[in-house]
């Protein structure tokens, strides 16, 4: 896995750590082939050792990388050759395409690209030089919160509006997300700044399920970053927007309910799952701390 992994890094990430602009498939070869003595051994066997393998490598990349914006899923094919009598095949390489509820061309590509570029460079000029990774975080929060609006209307019928299940509305468009976009957002613009700068933010994905105010639990999404105490706190900044939470009007303390929160209070309505699609493939998360930052 870790192997797919990084040639999944090198095919489609760029020196600058975006997109590079490579949208076709990823043609991998196994580094050990797999032999089979049966064909129905060979069927069976596929779909747990090669197949199962690259498609966790996949999400794992995939949830590492949201400035990939266009890649949502993947299909995953193989070749095979075998003995004349028919009683030998061996898999040698793998067919990875990546594909996505949204497309892309070079030309959206490079303005995302663009965007995210100015968007970090706006907030650390924004900052002083001795500012601290609270001020960054909070300034990326901020950001993110004004700029993201949550789309009720693609919450009930992603089919209609599959971009707000990405960051490109945030960076290139509207602004009209779900939860994903505002998530993806924020994890992308700490990497952004991250590479740029001596200040290190580290933020990761996290899938789970969010209870409403109104006691329904919904699939949700959430970021986890870990600061220079070596603590891990959550950040919702979909829960933190003024349009979702107050209609427009908060106050400060409720602007950041969920901003750099611990378990004690985050784990009250919501949980955590690593379920990327389905239940077929979960990550684990680190353990957040206890009390909020």
């Amino acid at each position: 896995q870790k192997t797919i992994y990084r040639a999944l890094q090198e095919k489609y990430l760029g020196a600058d750590g975006l997109s590079n602009g490579v949208t076709e498939n990823l043609e991998y070869t196994l580094e050990t082939p797999l032999e089979y003595t049966a064909y129905d051994e060979m069927e069976e066997d596929m779909s747990t050792r090669v197949i199962m393998d690259v498609q966790y490598a996949f999400f794992a990349f995939e949830y590492d990388h949201p400035q990939l914006f266009w890649m949502d899923t993947v299909k995953v094919t193989y070749g095979y050759s075998h003995s004349t009598a028919g009683d030998w095949y061996c898999v040698k390489s793998v067919t990875i395409t990546p594909t996505g509820k949204v497309s892309a061309t070079a030309d959206s590509i490079a303005a995302y690209n663009a965007s995210v570029k100015a968007k970090a460079n706006e907030i650390v000029a924004g900052l002083s030089e001795n500012a601290t990774e609270y001020e960054y975080h909070k300034a990326i929060h901020d950001w993110v919160c004004e700029t993201a609006s949550y789309n009720y209307t693609a919450a009930a019928n992603s089919n209609a509006y599959p971009e707000a299940y990405t960051s490109e509305p945030v960076f290139t468009g509207d602004g009209m997300v779900v939860c994903e976009g505002y998530g993806e957002s924020y994890k992308i613009l700490c990497d952004q700044i991250s590479r740029t700068t001596d200040v290190d933010l580290n933020s990761i994905l996290v899938t789970g399920v969010g209870v409403s105010s109104s006691g329904k639990p919904e699939n949700h999404l959430w970021n986890l970053v870990q600061l220079s105490d070596g603590e891990w706190y959550g950040v919702d900044a979909t829960w933190d927007d003024p349009i979702i939470i107050g209609g427009g009007d908060l106050n400060d303390e409720s602007r950041y309910s969920f901003f750099l929160v611990g378990r004690s209070k985050l784990f009250n309505d919501h949980t955590e799952d690593g379920f990327i699609v389905g239940d077929k493939y979960s990550f684990k998360y680190p353990t957040l701390s206890l009390a909020d930052y």
